[in-house]
């Protein structure tokens, strides 16, 4: 029954992903003058969860061996750096900046 219902869960997506993105495109093939905002991240996010989709077996051995917050941090991430391209570089580099420091404190401790 588990496994009828991750295809259930697979199926949704990709039909959510394929929404979005036929969307996204229809707004910026047919209607110019829409919220090129919107359109952008329709574009997007449907690219990011088509890729999801398609990676979704791989997925679901990767989820029984992380934890829950850190896999909903990283698709918050994802999402983040789909709708916000700029936004995320910002986050990234904090990232990598708070990383640094963690380890230049582990080896100062050492001593």
């Amino acid at each position: 029954m588990s496994e009828t219902f991750t295809q259930a869960q697979r199926v949704i997506l990709g039909v959510i992903a394929a929404f979005m993105l036929l969307t996204g495109v229809a707004l910026y093939a047919f209607f110019p003058a829409a919220n090129p905002a919107l359109t952008a991240i329709l574009i997007r996010v449907g690219a990011v969860l088509g890729v999801v989709w398609l990676a979704f077996p791989q997925l679901k051995t990767v989820g029984q061996r992380v934890p829950v917050a850190i896999a909903g941090c990283l698709l918050g991430g994802l999402v983040l750096m789909a709708a916000r391209p700029n936004l995320f570089k910002v986050a990234a580099a904090l990232m990598v900046v708070l990383v640094a420091l963690s380890l230049v404190a582990k080896v100062l401790r050492k001593k």
